[in-house]
């Protein structure tokens, strides 16, 4: 591995270069107290620094992002009490008192009922979602499809195995 140092460089990124002689990028981070990797490539250095960026913001202000998500669905149905809140069975999902539940129409989508409130959700809070968990998860799924592939023989090329963030 050979850490990015040139000009606009970004902190955690490094050029790893397999035996085969591919090429791929890795931004290493914390969250929550984890140490995460993700893998970017085959693209540019450029374009590997603005996924790294764009990884490192979104790590950094999801809770900005998410108290903003909030804000505006708030502000669009009338409800202040509403709240976007996660747990590991729903992950991120928006919550009223059942007495307001009669003012969610559209872009909300129920998702569940308890006697303290209804929650739904949106398919923009799940793009959101998908964005701050998965693209570690993409990445590694898109290795596997490719090691698949390989292992079948359909070869696209030189930089063909190496995972991307989408």
């Amino acid at each position: 591995e050979v850490r990015d140092s040139g000009r606009g460089s970004e902190p955690g990124l490094y050029v790893c270069v397999a035996p085969s002689g591919l090429r791929s990028f890795v931004f290493r981070f914390r969250h929550e107290g984890k140490s995460k990797k993700l893998t970017i490539g085959p693209v540019s250095l450029a374009e590997a620094r603005r996924a790294a960026r764009e990884a490192r913001n979104l790590r950094d202000n999801a809770r900005r992002v998410i108290a903003g998500l909030q804000a505006s669905y708030a502000e669009l149905t009338g409800i202040k009490a509403l709240k976007i809140k996660h747990n590991n069975v729903l992950g991120y999902y928006i919550e009223v008192p059942p007495k307001q539940a009669e003012r969610m129409g559209e872009p909300f989508i129920h998702r569940q009922t308890i006697a303290s409130g209804v929650r739904y959700t949106t398919v923009e809070l799940g793009d959101l979602e998908d964005r701050i968990r998965s693209a570690a998860d993409k990445a590694l799924a898109q290795a596997k499809q490719a090691e698949a592939e390989i292992a079948k023989g359909q070869v696209r090329g030189p930089m063909h195995g190496v995972p991307y963030a989408a």
